[in-house]
């Protein structure tokens, strides 16, 4: 595989919580080691989505190449897992 591929991992934390014990920069090291486990060379990234109540602490210090946060507010009248759906959606194919 080209060093030039990408790849991303789209990650609804509302859906599928991180563990505990475990922080966004542990699971990313964990991540990229299984991808370069396999000969990847490429770059990997992770988009974490979650409302204000399932962000990790400190989401700021995560925002970076490899990891990012995306906020995504509740609106009233909107069903809050389709939002959720529709922000990755966007970030996927734009």
């Amino acid at each position: 595989m080209s060093a030039e591929t990408k790849t991303c991992i789209f990650w609804d934390l509302n859906d599928f919580p991180i563990p505990q014990h475990l922080d966004p920069e542990d699971i990313y090291k964990s991540i990229e080691s299984a991808f370069r486990g396999n000969g990847f060379q490429g770059d990997v990234s992770v988009r974490l989505y979650a409302d204000k109540n399932t962000l990790p602490t400190n989401p700021e210090k995560f925002d970076g190449n490899e990891i990012r946060t995306v906020l995504v507010p509740e609106v009233a009248g909107i069903d809050y897992a389709r939002a959720r759906e529709d922000e990755m959606h966007l970030d996927i194919f734009f």
